[in-house]
């Protein structure tokens, strides 16, 4: 009789299945950690290549004064990752440079059709957006995340290397 009116002890002493849930709630936070770790590492990822890819571009586009050569040279070197999340990229230009800040100044989109004979530097505008991959971090932080490179050049010259 002694031991049906306290079940709660009974349970209390019995140790078969604490294994178990202990296991449960290790292995839960070791997942999260792992998957957090990984989407950690795939944002880097991301924001190196995009800002590789937009150095490249300002390259291109410096030589060539045309955005869809720039855009071209590119776009044939990207990874799948950066074709599934890359944005068409903006080229800003700018015609004189002296009194500029040349990340916040809007100056005029490059024109597609003819090359910018008179503009003297420009500004490429990469952005990359991803969705994210773990639930957990896509409630805390949003479900996709982005990042935009800016590159801010002047344009070659027939003298300058």
């Amino acid at each position: 009789m002694r031991g049906k009116c306290c079940p709660l002890r009974v349970l209390g002493r019995q140790k078969k299945g604490a294994v178990l849930v202990e296991f449960a709630l290790s292995a839960l936070l070791l997942i999260v950690v792992l998957l957090g770790t990984v989407e950690f590492g795939l944002e880097i990822y991301a924001r190196s290549t995009t800002d590789r890819v937009a150095n490249r571009m300002a390259e291109a586009y410096a030589s060539t004064r045309d955005p869809v050569a720039a855009t071209a040279v590119v776009g044939n070197q990207a990874d799948a990752l950066l074709q599934r999340c890359l944005r068409p990229p903006r080229f800003v230009v700018f015609d004189d440079v002296a009194s500029l800040d040349p990340l916040r100044d809007p100056g005029r989109l490059a024109a597609t059709d003819a090359p910018e004979e008179t503009a003297v530097a420009f500004r490429v505008e990469v952005e990359c957006r991803w969705p994210r991959l773990t639930p957990v971090l896509g409630g805390l932080l949003g479900s996709v995340d982005g990042y935009t490179s800016q590159v801010f050049a002047k344009f070659r010259t027939e003298g300058s290397s």
